[in-house]
């Protein structure tokens, strides 16, 4: 005889989940800035901030807000390689596809995460990146990180109540470049 069901993980968020993370190592992050900047407005940018806000609500309980222009403070700014120098002249990002720089960097006296890359995607890719380090506690105020996607075929998975629809992207990975 069952006395209720028993409510666990569904699967739903798979490994999108962003589970709250240990209060003490939430400290670490009580200088994460909370301002985020998109460099441009294409939907897999919008679905990178998307994801960065709700990432960092989830694992935090830290609230972010989106400006339509860099404000003079600290922030986390997402860019393509075309747009960052504009930013940031000096920084050297990769320009092979389905490549991304996560940077911790001062701009203007300011405190900076940036996340560069050579497309919108490899955007998407640096923020999934920036996630798993704050997922495992890691520190982000040095971050200096060039990366890429580890398989050659991105799996999507999207889920409703009553079927699952399967998209395979096909990307060509780059071994990651560091200057």
């Amino acid at each position: 005889m069952y006395a209720g069901m028993a409510c666990g993980e569904t699967g739903y968020a798979g490994w999108l989940r962003y589970a709250p993370i240990d209060p003490a190592a939430r400290k670490m992050y009580a200088h994460l800035p909370a301002a985020i900047f998109v460099a441009g407005d294409s939907p897999v940018l919008q679905a990178a901030k998307n994801e960065l806000l709700r990432g960092v609500t989830s694992m935090l309980g830290k609230t972010l807000h989106v400006e339509s222009r860099i404000a003079a403070g600290d922030a986390v700014i997402f860019a393509t390689h075309d747009l960052v120098h504009g930013i940031a002249p000096t920084l050297i990002t990769p320009s092979l596809p389905a490549n991304y720089v996560l940077k911790a960097m001062a701009l203007d006296g300011h405190f900076v995460l940036l996340v560069a890359a050579s497309d919108d995607r490899s955007v998407l890719y640096g923020v999934f990146a920036l996630l798993r380090h704050i997922a495992l506690a890691h520190d982000v105020e040095n971050l200096d990180e060039y990366g890429g996607p580890y398989a050659p075929v991105l799996q999507a998975r999207t889920c409703a109540k009553d079927h699952a629809d399967i998209d395979y992207v096909e990307i060509t990975p780059q071994p990651a470049a560091h200057p």
